[in-house]
């Protein structure tokens, strides 16, 4: 006999089955949406921003001049902080660049070391409400200086919060640049500055500072070399008497 409907049963099992794909379906999304948030204010916080200074601080400290100290043809500046100060919200409110060197990456050269080019970027993030503060991303990207990977750009956002991020360079001048306007005209300019300060500000939190020095710019004498101070001139000390033996008693 030819049956133009479902029966009881089947009704009933295709109901179970499709309220177990949507129960499933629910789990995925909520345990999306509730990871975005778990990510979101990992990235907003105070510790995340102490987290991110103590990196970009720990990175900076180990900034490198390669020779020629990026001043042949068109190498990039060993070390390069530059504000842009521009309205483009394409362009980053502020920028650093460095050498890095790295462990080997190739598994036939276990103990070498290679460069690579960290770039460290405050950006601000489009869609922000007018009435709000302005949100912002502490983006860092790295990729080799030479090899077949120099293409594989690693970016990583540190912070993701409305914040503000200073670095200055202190000295005589406390700049806010690197290359100073004054090594353009000379030759002998440093490539690298002695040390660096950062400073970040979050809404509602202190501000987070920390002055890092910059290790390749302090040039260490080589071993057995004499400290400045010691002269050729200098008197040799005599030496000291030999004490008196005693009389046996």
């Amino acid at each position: 006999m030819r049956r133009d409907a479902f029966t009881l049963v089947e009704l009933l099992l295709a109901v179970a089955l499709s309220a177990m794909v949507a129960a499933i379906l629910a789990a995925v999304v909520h345990g999306l949406v509730r990871g975005d948030r778990v990510q979101t204010r990992h990235l907003a916080g105070p510790d995340a921003a102490r987290s991110a200074l103590l990196r970009m601080a720990r990175d900076a400290s180990c900034a490198f001049a390669p020779d020629g100290g990026g001043r042949d043809g068109d190498a990039p500046a060993p070390f390069a902080l530059t504000r842009p100060g521009t309205d483009d919200p394409a362009e980053p409110d502020l920028r650093l660049e460095f050498h890095l060197p790295v462990p080997s990456r190739a598994p036939y050269l276990p103990g070498f070391y290679g460069l690579d080019r960290v770039v460290y970027e405050v950006r601000r993030v489009p869609g922000t409400a007018a009435d709000a503060p302005a949100l912002r991303e502490l983006v860092r990207r790295s990729a080799p200086c030479a090899g077949p990977r120099t293409n594989d750009v690693a970016t990583a956002i540190l912070l993701r919060a409305p914040f503000t991020l200073d670095i200055r360079i202190p000295g005589e001048e406390d700049a806010d640049v690197w290359p100073l306007p004054s090594a353009a005209t000379d030759p002998d300019a440093p490539a690298l500055p002695p040390s660096i300060l950062f400073t970040l500000r979050l809404p509602g939190c202190a501000p987070l500072s920390t002055e890092t020095l910059v290790h390749c710019a302090h040039a260490l004498p080589p071993r057995g070399t004499a400290p400045a101070s010691t002269s050729a001139s200098s008197p040799t000390p005599s030496p000291a008497p030999s004490p008196t033996p005693s009389p046996a008693l």
